[in-house]
């Protein structure tokens, strides 16, 4: 399914988008939670449980057209995993995120659709 629309998210308390998927050892949940956004930038909770074990708190993005990028986060990533593609759907109010493993052949792109969040995701 494509990515359509490019009006920025609305968010006026943190929201949350997730999406799990495979199956052990290669299972992966990733939660991408927004604390807000305003004028084009925000911030954001990036998370990943599964294969990929990470936490990225407090991170920094900006928007153009669908397009998000998020500040340099190769300190709270795995070894070698980088971030190459973050883009929010309108339409669907989805985000997509494309991870990168040089030790994987193709990298892996996600449709993280929303979710209530958690207690403990929104502190």
């Amino acid at each position: 399914r494509a990515c359509e629309g490019v009006a920025d998210p609305v968010v006026t308390e943190p929201t949350c988008y997730q999406v799990s998927g495979g199956k052990a050892p290669l299972s992966q949940t990733v939660t991408v939670i927004l604390k807000d956004f305003a004028n084009g930038a925000g911030h954001l909770d990036f998370s990943g449980d599964g294969m990929y074990d990470f936490s990225c708190i407090g991170k920094r993005l900006t928007k153009s057209g669908q397009d998000m990028y998020l500040e340099d986060s190769s300190d709270c990533l795995p070894d070698r995993v980088s971030v190459s593609g973050l883009r929010y759907c309108s339409a669907s109010d989805t985000i997509e995120v494309t991870l990168e493993d040089p030790r994987v052949p193709v990298p892996m792109t996600e449709l993280l659709s929303k979710v209530a969040c958690s207690a403990e995701e929104v502190v």
